[in-house]
């Protein structure tokens, strides 16, 4: 038996009891090699926690969608605007993670963000000392 098959046919089992002990290895390495694909694509998944967000916001558009009946130039116009509105869903979404952070390190994140160039923008915050 190989890790991804049953064999290459040159040794079988005899007797009865070989022939049910392979059969019992074979389902029990079966769910073993299942369990760790499945465990490979759940960390695979889990890699952006806002892709698979913004995965359920499609899907849950597309049923709205469908389930009103909408026609297709709405329904292109509703998905382009999701599309081109990724990266403000995703800092609304990276809100509630920094909401969780102390006041002192979520300004430290605003000014590395680029807070202190807006600042700079503006006729009066010029200059100012973070």
């Amino acid at each position: 038996m190989t890790l991804t098959g049953v064999g290459f046919g040159d040794v079988a089992p005899s007797g009865q009891f070989e022939v049910q002990v392979s059969t019992v290895t074979m389902f029990v390495t079966g769910f073993m090699w299942a369990w760790v694909i499945a465990n490979i694509v759940n960390v695979v998944n889990n890699i952006d926690p806002f892709a698979t967000h913004f995965q359920h916001l499609n899907d849950d558009l597309n049923l709205l969608m469908e389930s009103r009946g909408l026609d297709r130039s709405l329904q292109t116009r509703a998905r382009k605007h999701l599309h081109e509105a990724l990266k403000v869903h995703r800092q609304r979404h990276q809100q509630n993670t920094i909401q969780a952070l102390s006041v002192g390190l979520q300004g430290e994140i605003a000014l590395q963000s680029g807070a202190d160039q807006v600042c700079n923008c503006v006729w009066y915050l010029r200059n100012i000392d973070p």
